[in-house]
């Protein structure tokens, strides 16, 4: 006799999240199989959590050790409203707020960036919904933002490091680690230098990992998965193009 008479109407077992450790795991050895997982079960937080840590660390020790002078310098005196007399006074007063902004930008700035790019993920989901696909949620569209993100944990953690044990100088967190194709390579123009510190296998495999996120835990078509990465490519071009 068949079993499941015995078991219809019986509830069913409700599926687990995959915990920080799978995820972790998940990105760098299974994306899709995790992400499929994250479709049916979707979970952000701890992803989150971890990825503002590890920001506050990076942060806190970079903030304590760059050379704020030899940073602005260079770039206030670019700048010919800037009366050459008021260098000193100014460069006196972002040393002093470089740290605590910087805390707060972290803190804040993660999240928010992480809930605009949830919304965009979802937005895009319904707009280029895969055929026979589910409406797709809001938590859905999060998670597609914020998981892929834990594959740059080691990138993060050689900047933590190279911050730590050596001296940073002028330079920001990103330019420290040699991980990206500015730490090689140095040009005068700061647009092109600005473009080589981008170059950088964890933030590739990040927007690869978004793509695959959108495609398996949103269920979109490959346009709105395309669209969704190429914003955040176009905003990274934007930041190159206004640097000084």
């Amino acid at each position: 006799m068949n079993d499941t008479l015995f078991h219809e109407g019986a509830p069913q077992a409700k599926s687990k999240a995959p915990s920080l450790m799978e995820q972790i795991e998940g990105v760098f050895t299974a994306p899709r199989a995790l992400f499929d997982k994250l479709n049916a079960v979707p979970s952000w937080v701890p992803a989150l959590i971890l990825t503002v840590v590890i920001g506050l660390a990076v942060t806190i020790v970079w903030g304590l050790k760059v050379d704020v002078d030899a940073m602005l310098r260079p770039i206030l005196e670019a700048n010919p409203k800037i009366p050459a007399d008021q260098l000193d006074n100014i460069i006196q007063m972002q040393s002093k707020f470089i740290l605590p902004f910087g805390i707060l930008g972290v803190l804040f700035g993660i999240p928010i960036v992480s809930l605009i790019a949830g919304l965009i993920n979802w937005a895009l989901g319904r707009g280029f919904k895969e055929e026979g696909a589910a409406v797709p949620t809001f938590l859905q569209g999060l998670s597609a933002a914020v998981v892929p993100m834990l594959i740059r944990i080691p990138d993060s953690l050689i900047i933590f490091a190279m911050c730590l044990l050596k001296p940073v100088g002028g330079h920001k967190p990103d330019q420290v680690a040699p991980t990206s194709l500015g730490y090689y390579l140095h040009v005068a123009s700061p647009k092109l230098q600005a473009l080589f510190y981008q170059i950088n296998p964890f933030i590739i495999a990040n927007f690869v990992l978004g793509y695959l996120a959108m495609r398996h835990i949103v269920k979109a078509k490959p346009l709105g998965a395309a669209i969704s990465v190429g914003i955040w490519i176009l905003l990274i071009l934007v930041g190159v193009a206004f640097a000084k």
